[in-house]
């Protein structure tokens, strides 16, 4: 019985006889089958949410900062909730709260928002390490370009990398990169297909060895435009 969370208060009566037991998570004292519990019949039906009365179901709402704004539609069914730390009206279930406390998507989305935020000297700091200097302020997320001039060769980077990018796999200037593409040198912009795949695909390239290597794999050139600078591909 312990396997399945329940602790007998007495002595083992036969499978088929009801069994008193306390539920190791909620404390509530139910009797139980053996071999109900045995084929998987045997939940507590209080943390299941089963037993809960409304009055009940809002107080646990309540203790974890909700306000409930409807009547309890069961443990398992979206409960529409006021949250009382943000004012977000959303619908966690009751079974939610009862096993993870309080829920908003707003919230959450907040403390996610937080996370990805950078003070303003760690984002220039990062933006430095890459040799790139800003000429705008930070402009306040990650997700955001921000205008900048490689100290290497000078190029004015408009719209400017994301510091999302830099703080990853980029390496900073791509006119400086030794590989990839250059956006400040010619280039073209290209349409290839694959007959037997039944696929396209799209492509920015600065020299013709990429659709060399396209055409050696099956792809068949449709369409191509030359452009003075890459970056207007």
């Amino acid at each position: 019985m312990l396997d399945w969370g329940w602790d007998p208060l007495e002595e083992y009566p036969g499978a088929g006889k009801q069994w008193a037991s306390r539920c190791v998570h909620c404390g509530v004292i139910k009797p139980k089958k053996l071999a109900h519990v045995q084929r998987g019949r045997g939940g507590c039906t209080n943390c299941a949410g089963r037993d809960v009365t409304d009055e009940a179901a809002r107080q646990l709402m309540g203790k974890a900062d909700l306000e409930p704004l409807v009547d309890y539609p069961g443990s398992l069914q979206p409960w529409l909730c006021r949250c009382l730390h943000c004012g977000h009206v959303g619908t966690p279930t009751y079974a939610k709260v009862h096993t993870r406390g309080h829920q908003c998507w707003s919230c959450r989305s907040e403390k996610i928002a937080d996370a990805l935020r950078l003070d303003e000297e760690e984002a220039i700091a990062s933006m430095l390490e890459k040799a790139l200097d800003p000429l705008v302020p930070y402009p306040g997320s990650t997700e955001l370009p921000w205008k900048a001039r490689c100290m290497t060769c000078e190029t004015v980077l408009d719209p400017g990398p994301t510091l999302h990018n830099i703080r990853g796999t980029q390496r900073g200037c791509p006119t400086c990169a030794a590989r990839g593409i250059n956006p400040a040198k010619p280039g073209y912009l290209y349409l290839v297909v694959h007959d037997a795949h039944q696929a396209l695909k799209w492509g920015i390239a600065n020299i013709e060895q990429r659709l060399t290597q396209h055409v050696s794999q099956g792809w068949e050139l449709s369409a191509r435009w030359d452009f003075d600078l890459t970056r207007d591909a």
